[in-house]
């Protein structure tokens, strides 16, 4: 799916169907569809293979995810010995991480980030001339902002808050959470990003 202003379009999600129905409602035929990032990698992916050490671990997994590229992908802790990876790729995948480390897909590309790991290091501003849309909200570890569509603010990602009124907010921060609303008859595109703080951003080589 991509989605953009203009002729402006940028991919926001590429997957899989998992789910397909078309149901009458009233006048109307709808199809409601479950669709999965990576889905045929994430449910459908598998590996069987003895590696002896973190780089073949790594490579193996990637291999094991069909239709998914590497994307960023962090140094993971090395394997004290050889080790026999046998089962779900995305499983195995969580048990070779360091601490702080998370294993995701994005539009059908893998990553591995630590906390404060960023795929680049471009940082979109959001701000009120941006779209940002109200005022931000932060408890102790994360803060959550509404903006217009912007996809340029990607997961796992950083983004520039510029506030009017909270300026104590205002600072680099790593997008950990995307949830995107929208209507392809309508005008009314949204985005919810959950970020936290990322003063001391890195982007791995990997």
């Amino acid at each position: 799916m991509a989605v953009g202003y203009g002729d402006d379009l940028d991919v926001i999600f590429r997957g899989n169907v998992i789910i397909s129905k078309t149901l009458r409602e009233g006048a109307d035929f709808v199809t409601k569809m479950v669709v999965l990032d990576g889905g045929k990698a994430l449910l459908g992916g598998f590996v069987s293979q003895t590696v002896k050490n973190k780089s073949e671990a790594v490579k193996a997994l990637l291999a094991g995810l069909p239709e998914v590229t590497k994307g960023v992908v962090a140094e993971t802790p090395e394997l004290s010995r050889p080790r026999v990876l046998v089962g779900s790729t995305a499983q195995l995948f969580g048990s070779i991480l360091g601490p702080g480390q998370e294993f995701f897909i994005d539009n059908e590309q893998a990553f591995v980030l630590g906390k404060y790991d960023v795929r680049e290091g471009y940082a979109p501003v959001v701000s009120a001339d941006t779209g940002l849309i109200g005022t931000p909200e932060a408890d102790k570890n994360e803060l959550t902002f509404v903006t217009m569509l912007n996809p340029a603010i990607k997961l796992g990602g950083l983004v520039k808050l510029e506030t009017v009124f909270t300026h104590y907010l205002d600072g680099i921060y790593k997008v950990r959470d995307i949830t995107i609303s929208g209507d392809t008859d309508g005008d009314d595109w949204s985005q919810q990003c959950t970020c936290i703080k990322a003063p001391n951003y890195e982007v791995p080589r990997g």
